[in-house]
């Protein structure tokens, strides 16, 4: 078992109630094997969800892991989480693979999350453009949608073929492909602000039609 937080707590549960069990009450003995074990089937679940989700995915921060995989749990398994996923996979490749520049690493994790913010406003604007009432309710605006709906999937095409050129490039600080991640993280960032105009007004138009 690769030793990590979560090993760290197993072990601190089960020395805990040894000790407890020892000086206390031998029924501690049972309590702690309880806890560990459930434990421990937490964090087996946990590995075999990362390796559904990508090769190595487990490689990367904790939180970075945590908030994927909530992203990937709030939509439905369509075609933002594939796209989500290519992100991922890249992404997981990076930080399994030994050497190359610490620091390069830095970026990747941001685009990871700001992929993530995207592919939510994907799957939304999958959902109200598959429903057709929005066409129906306003032709601008489900134009509208439609060309943000691909300018959002296209920057999850780049992130995932921006990380696997930085992958093979060496995972080199200050190279062309590492200069690419940190842009298209600034580019990401710049969207927000489209991204939620887009979304708002689609979101309006949607609610108005439901009431």
């Amino acid at each position: 078992m690769k030793f990590n937080l979560d090993t760290a707590l197993i072990v601190a549960v089960l020395a805990a109630g040894s000790g407890a069990g020892a000086l206390v009450d031998s029924n501690f003995w049972l309590i702690t094997a309880v806890v560990a074990f459930i434990l421990f089937a937490a964090r087996r679940t946990a590995i075999e969800r990362a390796r559904d989700i990508a090769p190595g995915f487990d490689a990367l921060p904790r939180d970075v892991q945590d908030f994927a995989t909530e992203t990937l749990d709030s939509m439905p398994d369509g075609a933002a989480a594939g796209l989500l996923r290519n992100v991922l996979r890249q992404a997981s490749a990076i930080f399994a693979r030994e050497g190359g520049d610490v620091i390069a690493r830095k970026p990747v994790q941001e685009l990871v999350h700001s992929a993530c913010l995207v592919a939510i406003d994907v799957s939304r604007l999958d959902v109200a453009l598959s429903s057709g009432r929005l066409k129906e309710a306003n032709e601008g605006a489900f134009t509208s949608a439609v060309a943000a709906r691909q300018l959002h999937a296209r920057r999850l095409t780049d992130a995932a073929s921006t990380l696997a050129a930085l992958n093979a490039s060496g995972l080199a600080q200050g190279t062309p492909e590492s200069e690419r991640v940190e842009q298209l993280v600034v580019d990401i960032r710049e969207d927000a602000a489209i991204r939620l105009a887009a979304w708002a007004e689609v979101d309006s138009i949607m609610r108005r039609r439901s009431a």
